[in-house]
């Protein structure tokens, strides 16, 4: 009956998204915007398919060290893997071709013009977007197992529940996305409402665009319009000296506190991390739950997000400028944000080392982590401090740009069994400098291209750095290059394209995203593309190699 149900609802959905499609195609053809009769109100935005396909397999000789999350372990005859991986809610991917996402999405965004005058205006704003991504309906290919030890549970389901699902009760809350009244005047521009702040100047990645949350359930593909989560926040730009407008000071509160929203388990895009915590936490309950290591072991998993008080909000304050020079304007920025980071921290308390055994001989194979069982395994969020400054200068024909991060207070993690006492905690406070150097061209025309290069440096005592639950060494400096080309197509009169994405990590890990673009109409765009992954467990971008994917975008704008 509740599969019917399912199924009923998920064909309503569809009909109606359908109907939607149809009615704008015939109300605006043509057009950029509805036509809504007030010239104060403006109404646009769009409605979107995204499909994609798997394009990896797994043949049977390489299922375990493909599907399970602990294959630095070992897999046959080891204590701590058999537990981890037979406990854990391993995502399945069939066979190649299998379908990997049918997400339907709409976005519309209406603007109220209050009042507009030349020296002073007045606007509402708002935004609706949702997304449903129905491919657990369409396909028994991905999901999840679970089970295979005496007395766990067994079983297979989907985590699509309200995974990517904003229709969910759970996550309907989503569907009003943003919402804020703008007041502007030559002085200052004061923004008021549940809305996104966006900092930095990089693409890819974020160093200093730390102010909101992110939804990160598929990784960092999403569009960051779409994946940034917004907060209710004053946002007021005051410019100071009125022959200077350039120059401004940018004061943000935001006392809405949300965090980042992560992969449930079994998802698709569960990190190696991530995944080795859900299988870890259900491996030492199980533990607990049959006394495998005496009556005196137990085991709690805690999570407390902060309250909601004054106390806890965050703020930031930016200057920023633009000089002239004679071979171009530079612009620059300086920053400061009081901040949670949105990431929980796994503080791993109370290491019981296990009486049933004499020494680390006792059962051959039996790693440490399991002969000094945590007790209490708490998921905490930390306060930290973000200085920051970017730049922008053209020079002829090449622009180059910058930021840097100095972030004060960020917990990392270190290995507690090479760290003595002081390590029991599992995760050191330290201190990080994040910086990006990039570059941008255009060649030829019309080839665009852009370079940059990112580390990623943790300061003080690097050692026993580890990336995570796995005890996998995290080395000091982390970096990455990334390279964009573009370039529209003369032949189709610029209405079709094509761009590439390449990013290297230092590890082996490489990430490529190639796309060709066409504009079919004014209104309706396409896109072939492709979401390449390689590397190895634990890396970043290379642990999503089972991930790489191929997809088609179809685009309707009013």
């Amino acid at each position: 009956m509740l599969r019917q149900k399912k199924y009923i609802f998920s064909l309503k959905f569809h009909l109606i998204f359908l109907i939607v499609l149809l009615a704008m195609a015939c109300m605006c053809q043509g057009t950029y915007a509805l036509e809504t009769g007030d010239p104060r109100l403006e109404v646009w935005g769009y409605v979107q398919n995204e499909t994609a396909w798997h394009y990896t397999t797994h043949p049977p000789l390489t299922f375990f060290k493909d599907r399970h999350v602990a294959p630095g372990l070992g897999n046959f005859g080891h204590p701590a893997a058999f537990a981890v991986n037979g406990l854990s809610r391993q995502n399945t991917v069939e066979h190649r071709d299998s379908l990997m996402k049918f997400e339907n999405s709409f976005n519309m965004k209406i603007l109220y013009k209050i009042l507009d005058c030349e020296n002073k205006k007045l606007s509402v704003f708002g935004r609706i977007y949702t997304l449903v991504d129905s491919v657990y309906d369409l396909t028994n290919d991905i999901g999840w197992r679970a089970g295979g030890l005496p007395g766990a549970r067994h079983g297979e389901g989907n985590p699509g529940h309200y995974y990517r699902n904003d229709m969910h009760w759970r996550t309907a809350k989503r569907i009003p996305r943003e919402f804020y009244v703008d007041y502007n005047i030559p002085q200052m521009d004061l923004r008021i409402g549940k809305q996104m702040i966006v900092w930095g100047e990089i693409d890819g990645f974020r160093l200093l665009d730390l102010v909101n949350p992110f939804d990160l359930r598929e990784f960092i593909l999403d569009d960051y319009e779409d994946s940034r989560i917004p907060q209710w926040s004053v946002d007021l730009k005051w410019r100071f000296l009125e022959d200077k407008p350039d120059q401004y000071l940018e004061f943000i509160f935001i006392p809405d506190l949300e965090f980042n929203q992560i992969m449930k388990e079994g998802s698709q895009w569960v990190p190696d991390e991530l995944a080795l915590y859900y299988a870890g936490n259900r491996a030492f309950t199980y533990v607990d739950q049959y006394n495998l290591f005496g009556p005196g072991y137990h085991y709690r998993n805690l999570y407390k997000e902060p309250a909601q008080t004054f106390q806890n909000s965050n703020f930031g304050v930016r200057y920023g400028g633009v000089k002239q020079m004679k071979r171009g304007a530079l612009s620059y920025t300086l920053s400061y944000y009081y901040t949670w980071d949105y990431s929980w921290s796994p503080f791993v308390k109370g290491w019981n080392l296990i009486k049933n055994f004499d020494s680390h001989h006792a059962i051959p194979g039996l790693t440490d982590l399991f002969l000094l069982a945590p007790t209490t395994l708490s998921r905490e969020y930390h306060r930290m401090h973000v200085f920051g400054a970017t730049f922008n200068k053209v020079i002829g024909k090449w622009a180059f740009r910058g930021e840097a991060a100095y972030t004060s207070g960020k917990y990392v993690a270190v290995n507690p069994l090479m760290t003595g006492s002081s390590g029991q905690d599992f995760e050191s406070k330290r201190n990080i400098i994040d910086y990006c150097l990039g570059f941008d061209r255009t060649v030829f025309t019309d080839w665009f291209l852009s370079g940059q290069i990112i580390q990623n440096i943790v300061l003080g005592d690097n050692a026993h750095l580890v990336k995570g639950l796995s005890l996998h060494e995290r080395k000091a400096i982390n970096t990455y290059f990334t390279f964009v080309v573009s370039k529209p197509f003369k032949r189709f009169n610029d209405q079709a394209g094509m761009s590439a994405l390449i990013a290297y990590g230092t590890e082996g890990e490489w990430w490529m995203s190639p796309k060709l673009w066409w504009e079919m109409t004014q209104n309706i765009k396409a896109v072939l593309g492709a979401q390449i992954f390689e590397g190895q467990h634990y890396q970043t971008l290379g642990e999503f190699k089972r991930n790489s994917n191929i997809y088609t975008q179809i685009k309707y704008s009013f």
